[in-house]
């Protein structure tokens, strides 16, 4: 009697390596590394690059994906701080300005700044919150552990649902939602289930993308190369070079 072999090398073996060469995307050489020991910022910044290449190659889907994981590291960040830290004034704003640049700073010669040059756009942002890179401000504790107490399937609220004083603005081409007011129940909603966001306003923030550069440490202008400011969020800057890889790539279809 012939041996029974895995159904995983059954499927290796009817499917030839000329057949998965033609349809698998050859890997990206991983960056030159130390073997042991803490990365440097650098290094850990071309690991991000190796990650956002890899991704890219997968395609857009994998791009929006990697958004989403990144986006949940500066959640955590955020989380982190409320939970292992009660003293009242330590509260973590998520806002543009604390993860990005100072926002008054002009990005171009004619001195227009970020929010100049982001233009709204008809398409409205919706989102599955459960898939989704949503930037909450929670402040009051209470209030969060509130909403994860009644937020929720089989919970005395139940699944989310956006209530007309939930609001949140929504930037192409990830995208990203930045959120106003509802910032716990919303939090709270993603973290137990998930449910449905509508952004009031929507905007394209390729002119920004075009605008600006980083290399993990610094921001800068594109045209004549004046820093912005350090990074402070390196998570948000991998965020920040994958729009700009979601917009070359929709230039190119």
């Amino acid at each position: 009697m012939s041996e029974k072999r895995p159904i995983h090398e059954l499927v290796k073996s009817a499917v030839g390596p000329e057949f998965r060469a033609a349809n698998s995307p050859s890997r990206i050489p991983v960056p030159v590394l130390p073997s042991t020991g803490v990365l440097s910022p650098a290094e850990r910044w071309e690991s991000l690059i190796w990650s956002i290449d890899t991704a890219e190659q997968q395609g857009i889907g994998s791009l929006r994906g990697l958004t989403i994981a990144l986006s949940r590291l500066i959640q955590a960040e955020m989380l982190e701080l409320l939970l292992f830290d009660a003293r009242h004034s330590h509260k973590p704003p998520l806002l543009p300005s604390g993860l990005l640049w100072d926002g008054d700073l002009p990005l171009t010669i004619d001195g227009a700044t970020m929010d100049q040059l982001i233009h709204p756009v008809e398409q409205p942002i919706l989102v599955r919150l459960e898939d989704a890179a949503v930037f909450p401000r929670v402040w009051e504790r209470w209030r969060l552990h509130r909403a994860l107490g009644r937020i929720g399937p089989e919970r005395e609220d139940g699944p989310y649902v956006q209530s007309d004083n939930h609001f949140g603005t929504g930037w192409y081409p990830w995208p990203l939602v930045w959120l106003e007011n509802g910032n716990h129940s919303t939090l709270a909603a993603q973290l137990q289930g998930g449910g449905q966001f509508a952004c009031y306003a929507s905007f394209d923030f390729t002119p920004v993308l075009r605008a600006v550069r980083t290399d993990g440490a610094n921001w800068y202008r594109v045209d004549d190369g004046t820093s912005l400011g350090t990074v402070t969020s390196v998570p948000m800057a991998g965020i920040f070079v994958i729009g700009q890889r979601l917009v070359d790539l929709a230039m190119k279809v």
